[in-house]
């Protein structure tokens, strides 16, 4: 990121000669369908864009033609919409609204990930007073960057966005009611110059350039919004900025002046994550550049391992951008060129989905005074394009990276299932614990979408269905609500009934339920924002279909409250159904889908009736993602209150757990909301098949059902500390996913992987059996463990601790 205004000053506007239209000749093959966005009749310069998350608008800087002044020019920040062909190619720009004050200095838009219509930008937000220090000057071409100590990096929402983008009423309102609508506002305030700014790719932190006021050193930092910590990355003496995260989130890209001759040089850096996912420092470092050139702006690729960048490898006075594949072994750095035209070609950024580039360029006429101004370019990549495609690098499986994909390359499904569990997940909702504030908030969000949807109510003409919950050991009563809605069927199947479920309560600060205690705010956001996200993305997908006619089961779309206190909302529904049971034939159960990895879902029930595994064929057969479809089907979730009432049931989570399940590191920026679409994707394709199935759904009893531990929990005084890894497949035994740090098991050697086959001589078929195998015992009592390892069976002898310790 160029320090623009600080902004190449006489370099970008310097260079009066045509552009040489055979050099043109080899940019073929590597940029195709070129286009002039901005307009020297609007704009007498323009540079440094970026692409919005949806690749629909640009966030760029420019000086309007009524401002220039021939001088040290002054760049305005604006915002514009592509427009495209029905091709999808673009044909150019739409109307430029400014968003700086004029007089403002300015530098460094950035879009938000997911908050439309907001974008952050380094700005003094008026006239700066004073002259800040700048300067480097090469041969006769002077280019100079300007730190103004009065540059803050601001947010800012832009209304034009909101009104014309976002449908959802809830969103459109909160985004409208943000303090810094079409006003900037800055995100943090300290003394010197804090510019080069962008999000990274969950939202959660800023990664910017700060140059002490005292020591005019500039260093790369990162701030961690929700803590209001800033955290320094990389503060090698000298000049380090322009900085980039990764699309997965897990590097950065900058340029350094490690030398002191003004020749920057780019960099690559790993970072280092603490417990909490923040990143506090580099785990190492790998050049990608040391030549006698000038070399910035670099950024990255949002799928290939590749960078491009501008260089004045061929001339000082003609500026190109180049490509470099990224190795962090360092090991292949060669670069390539991309750009032949005479005069300056840089700021070089890739669209969102990665198929289109766009730059600053000198390509128009000449002015009156004989020069060649920039203005913005873009061009779709070539087949020709150098986009390495090594392993080993930055290129990841999409499903291991879920911030990658997520937000390099997300879909409008995916995107809009972000944005519930985004809202769903926030720290504003206090962990969603039924009796509080924030739970009634996501009920109401729940609500009102429904109703966004064109949804009937289901509860007597309300969309709430109230229920009371006596509190153990007191005599509190606890008012609760489910929410749900009625997509209505139509022909002989209208009175036949789909139900698809989740729970949308959570554990609040972790006063009960928690693994690591209360204190902190539970987000839950993959148990269960992921599952009620899933509920409204289906929900508002199928009642977007068009009705074809024919026979079609009605579907009811319902959040429960009170899971985690024991599946409480979901045997409410069961024993006072809005709708008979005996005319429900399915429930389809969302809980814990936000966090798949190796591109697999669990999907478990298909016993439970006889079409259910020709549907989940036909589902499969047309999935991005693997269906793990094991035999078994765990009890720990609402639709078991379905199963016991002897109604097939499907269960989607993912598989295995994560670590950070009833823990407050159960948190938003860490979902693979890609994933999680496409999971989605596969309940539409189920739901809809079962919606125009013909035949009945006969209820089978599973011979592998957990049924859970019949009040047992509440006798078990000791703790073995392991996190059970397979609640879904139908091979007898617990698999190990994690051993807990201080627990009986890790004390016996017990490992992750482990699957424990037996107690003292019993065998174990399930979870279940083996809590009430432990509620017979007493803390110090020693049990003998079978547990299979490698392929061989290893008996363990294990002193039980008491639970708590």
């Amino acid at each position: 990121m160029p320090l623009r205004s600080l902004a190449l000053r006489s370099l970008i506007a310097a260079v009066p000669c045509l552009i040489a239209h055979s050099a043109l000749a080899s940019e073929d093959g590597l940029l195709v369908d070129p286009v002039q966005l901005t307009d020297s009749s609007q704009f007498s310069r323009a540079g440094e864009s970026y692409f919005s998350p949806d690749g629909d608008w640009i966030i760029f800087q420019a000086v309007p033609v009524a401002e220039e002044t021939g001088g040290q020019p002054v760049y305005g920040m604006y915002v514009a919409p592509l427009e495209r062909d029905a091709y999808g190619t673009v044909t150019g720009m739409g109307e430029a609204t400014r968003l700086s004050e004029p007089g403002a200095a300015t530098t460094c838009g950035w879009f938000h990930p997911t908050l439309p219509g907001v974008v952050l930008y380094g700005s003094t937000i008026v006239t700066p007073e004073r002259e800040s220090d700048a300067g480097y000057s090469r041969g006769t071409s002077r280019y100079t960057w300007d730190f103004p100590t009065e540059m803050e990096i601001v947010s800012q929402t832009i209304s034009r966005i909101v009104e014309r983008d976002v449908n959802d009423p809830s969103m459109r309102s909160m985004l409208l009611s943000r303090p810094d609508v079409d006003t900037p506002v800055p995100l943090w305030e300290r003394e010197g110059y804090d510019a080069e700014g962008s999000w990274s790719p969950d939202g959660r932190f800023v990664l910017h350039t700060q140059v002490n006021p005292e020591t005019k050193d500039a260093d790369i930092f990162v701030r961690d919004l929700a803590g209001g910590v800033t955290y320094p990355l990389v503060t090698e003496a000298g000049y380090d900025g322009g900085p980039f995260f990764s699309p997965d989130g897990t590097w950065i890209c900058y340029r350094s002046d490690r030398k002191g001759d003004n020749l920057l040089q780019l960099f690559v850096a790993e970072l280092d994550f603490d417990r909490r996912g923040v990143p506090t420092g580099i785990k190492r470092e790998v050049r990608l550049t040391d030549n006698g050139h000038v070399n910035w702006a670099p950024f990255f690729h949002p799928t290939r391992p590749t960078l491009v960048y501008a260089t004045s490898q061929v001339s000082h006075m003609n500026y190109e951008v180049f490509s470099i594949p990224f190795d962090p072994t360092g090991r292949d750095t060669t670069p390539h060129r991309v750009t032949f035209a005479d005069g300056f070609d840089g700021l070089p950024v890739f669209s969102p989905d990665g198929t289109e580039m766009m730059w600053t360029g000198q390509r128009g006429e000449p002015n009156q005074a004989g020069r060649r101004l920039s203005q913005l370019y873009l061009a779709k990549i070539g087949g020709d394009f150098p986009l390495d495609d090594a392993r080993g690098s930055l290129l990841v499986d999409a499903d291991a990276s879920p911030v990658a994909d997520a937000f390099a390359a997300v879909s409008p499904s995916a995107r809009r299932f972000q944005q519930h569990v985004a809202t769903l997940a926030s720290e504003w909702l206090e962990g969603r614990l039924p009796g509080t504030r924030g739970i009634e908030i996501t009920e109401e969000y729940i609500a009102d979408h429904f109703e966004a949807f064109g949804l009937e109510p289901l509860f007597d003409s309300s969309y709430f269905g109230e229920f009371r919950l006596a509190m153990h050991g007191t005599s509190d009563v606890l008012t609760c609500q489910n929410v749900g809605a009625v997509l209505p069927g139509s022909g002989d199947l209208a009175d036949r009934y789909i139900v698809v479920g989740a729970h949308h309560d959570h554990l609040g600060d972790g006063s009960f339920g928690s693994i690591r205690g209360a204190g902190e705010i539970h987000e839950g956001a993959d148990d269960n924002a992921s599952g009620t996200a899933a509920v409204l993305l289906l929900a508002e997908q199928l009642a977007a279909i068009e009705d074809s006619g024919g026979d079609r089961r009605s579907v009811i779309f319902v959040t429960f409250s009170a899971e985690e206190m024991g599946l409480n909302g979901a045997r409410e529904f069961a024993r006072n159904s809005p709708v008979d049971l005996d005319k429900i034939d399915l429930m389809v159960n969302f809980d814990m889908i936000g966090r798949i990895t190796g591109g697999r879902v669990s999907v478990t029930g298909e016993g439970t009736a006889a079409p259910l595994a020709k549907i989940l064929d036909t589902a499969a057969a047309s999935s991005e993602l693997e269906l793990v479809r094991g035999g078994g089907l765990t009890s720990r979730s609402d639709h078991a209150a379905f199963y016991d009432e002897e109604i097939p049931c499907l269960f989607f989570a993912i598989t295995p757990f994560h670590d950070d399940y009833h823990t407050p590191d159960d948190e938003f920026w860490k979902l693979n909301v890609h994933g999680a679409s496409h999971a989605v994707k596969v309940a539409q394709q189920v739901v809809m098949d079962a919606a125009y199935w013909p035949e009945a759904f006969e209820f089978q009893e599973l011979a592998n059902y957990d049924r859970g531990p019949s009040g047992t929990m509440s006798k078990i005084k000791v703790r073995f500390g392991i996190m059970p890894g397979n609640y879904n497949d139908a091979e007898p035994g617990i698999v190990v996913q994690r051993v807990s740090p201080g627990g009986s098991a890790e004390a016996a050697g017990i490992i992750d992987d482990d699957r424990l086959m037996a107690w003292d001589g019993r065998p174990i078929t399930n979870v279940t059996q083996w809590m009430e195998y432990m509620s017979a015992h007493e803390p110090g009592d020693i049990v003998q463990v079978t547990v299979r390892r490698d392929g061989q069976i290893v008996q363990i002898p294990v002193e039980l601790k008491a639970s708590g310790r």
